[in-house]
């Protein structure tokens, strides 16, 4: 698989520049405040894993994952307010990191549809 990491870049947003072919996505510690349907939507049909630990991230557009094979993500230490929606890639994601994020409540609903989540870490969060 192809890994790409973009550490400590004072990026603002998701490149758009990422090989077609990536599987692991790494961009931590960036100043990046949104998931866009466009920085991801049926670009990278490999990409399985995205950590975006310590960012602003405050929104996930609804299909933003759209055409891609996640099975991890993890947005710890962001600025989430709401659990984001991930039904693009309910049949393949199984471990969610939200830890320290700012999510005041998870319904059933939000989660129940994950058919295959394994793992779930909400942990730091004021719920």
């Amino acid at each position: 698989g192809v890994t790409v990491n973009f550490y400590s870049q004072g990026l603002t947003a998701i490149p758009s520049d990422i090989t077609s072919t990536v599987t692991k996505l790494g961009l931590y510690d960036n100043q990046i405040t949104a998931i866009r349907q466009s920085d991801l939507n049926d670009k990278y049909p490999d990409l399985d894993f995205i950590g975006m630990l310590h960012n602003r991230v405050a929104s996930v557009e609804v299909g933003c994952f759209k055409g891609t094979a996640l099975t991890g993500i993890s947005l710890n230490f962001n600025k989430l307010t709401t659990f984001p929606d991930f039904r693009e890639v309910k049949d393949t994601l199984a471990s969610v990191k939200l830890a320290s994020n700012s999510i005041v409540k998870v319904s059933s609903e939000e989660i129940s549809y994950l058919s295959k989540l394994t793992s779930l870490n909400l942990k730091g969060n004021p719920l």
